[in-house]
């Protein structure tokens, strides 16, 4: 696995677990991508949409546009992924608890 793909796979666990954590499960994409550069993860809104998007496609997330503002939420699979009690190939299995 690449440099590059290790750290897709991090970001789109980062992003399940950002949302996850969120008492609604909903953030909107600024919101994402300002907490990714706080773990130090700076990425353009093009590449952030693509992790979206290739989340949309696994099923764990659903995204919808509100007034201009996309607003991504999870669903039970991102859940499930997020927390490491299921797996997908493209998202890094959280570090477990101690």
């Amino acid at each position: 696995m690449s440099f590059k793909d290790i750290r897709a796979a991090n970001r789109r666990l980062a992003i399940l677990q950002f949302l996850e954590g969120e008492p609604d499960y909903k953030m909107n994409i600024d919101m994402i991508k300002q907490l990714l550069a706080q773990i130090g993860d700076t990425v353009s809104y093009v590449t952030l949409n693509c992790d979206i998007a290739w989340l949309i496609e696994a099923g764990c997330v659903q995204a919808e546009d509100v007034g201009g503002i996309n607003v991504v939420e999870i669903l039970s699979r991102g859940v499930d992924v997020g927390s490491g009690a299921a797996r997908i190939e493209g998202v890094a299995r959280p570090k477990a608890s101690r």
